[in-house]
């Protein structure tokens, strides 16, 4: 299973990046340092921080506020092992965690 981070924009230059209708990456890449101290987003790490394909990138704990279940992926057979999402549960989020917890404690292992 992988899990990865978001980093959020602000309405401006959510507006901004909708409007051209394309998705430049590098742009977004130079013009970061100068779009963070306007709040227009909220980290720029993840933009230049890439780990090497190797044990760095494996979770050694479990640590339920960094789940973000719009950037997790994970094979199949693992999500009908553990019964998928909880679709009991009410309210607004955690789901995403608790589905992670369940894969993590029947062995699978987080990845970011």
């Amino acid at each position: 299973m992988v899990t990865g981070s978001r980093i959020l924009l602000g309405q401006v230059l959510s507006a901004k990046l909708c409007a051209a209708g394309t998705w430049d990456y590098a742009a977004l890449r130079r013009k970061a340092m100068a779009y963070r101290p306007l709040g227009h987003i909220s980290k720029i790490a993840p933009l230049f921080a890439r780990l090497p394909d190797s044990s760095l990138r494996d979770y050694r704990r479990f640590v339920w506020r960094r789940i973000k279940g719009c950037n997790l992926a994970c094979w199949k057979d693992a999500l009908l092992a553990v019964g998928g999402y909880n679709e009991n549960m009410t309210g607004w989020g955690h789901e995403d965690a608790e589905f992670v917890f369940r894969m993590q404690h029947s062995g699978v292992l987080r990845r970011s």
